[in-house]
């Protein structure tokens, strides 16, 4: 059997479908034609940047162009200086951003949001990319959580998120939190706070 043509497509943010078309050559001359369907899960999880999404980068270098950041991505986007606004930027630290261009085999472009977190590095956290999927679009965990712990969350949809408003030893509660099924977070918090207590 000869490969003819192999396509890949992302259904989400996890996971990879690819097509193959065969071509099969019996011996009376006879062509047949099949398509072959292979699900592949990724080991690492990489965003795949779309128009409008709200993404958590880290900065790396400036240029004359603009930063490079970091969003969990091969290549480094590019927050734009006309995109930005006055805010002094430091290298490794974090910024909240738009993305603002992701055409195919171009550099992404950034739009920065006007309340970066350049001094709260140790409020972020690195999560499952699916998991920011499932938090943008219900907060049932978030409001489950938010019953015990206090908190504020940005979501980026490249795997990073900010969590506020709390201490650090909640912080990585809520995080923990986030990462169970729904019906395991009241009995998670329940016990958080009873291993809390004892280590006062």
């Amino acid at each position: 059997q000869i490969v003819l043509k192999q396509q890949a497509s992302i259904l989400d943010q996890s996971i990879i479908q690819l097509n193959q078309k065969f071509v099969m050559a019996y011996p009376c001359n006879i062509i047949q034609e099949s398509a072959h369907l292979i699900m592949k899960s990724k080991f690492t999880q990489i965003y795949h940047p779309v128009v409008g999404h709200f993404i958590i980068g880290r900065l790396q270098q400036n240029t004359t162009e603009g930063w490079l950041v970091d969003i969990n991505i091969p290549r480094p986007a590019l927050l734009m200086k006309q995109y930005t606004t006055k805010e002094t930027f430091i290298e490794s630290n974090y910024v909240y951003c738009f993305v603002k261009q992701a055409e195919i085999g171009s550099q992404v472009l950034l739009e920065f949001k006007h309340a970066s977190c350049n001094q709260i590095t140790t409020t972020i956290h690195k999560v499952s990319i699916n998991l920011c999927i499932q938090l943008s679009s219900n907060n049932e965990k978030q409001l489950e959580i938010a019953k015990r712990i206090p908190f504020q969350i940005q979501i980026g949809m490249n795997g990073i998120i900010s969590v506020t408003g709390c201490s650090e030893f909640d912080q990585h509660s809520v995080v923990k939190a986030l990462n169970l099924q729904l019906d395991e977070i009241s009995d998670y918090l329940v016990e958080r706070e009873r291993m809390k207590q004892t280590m006062q």
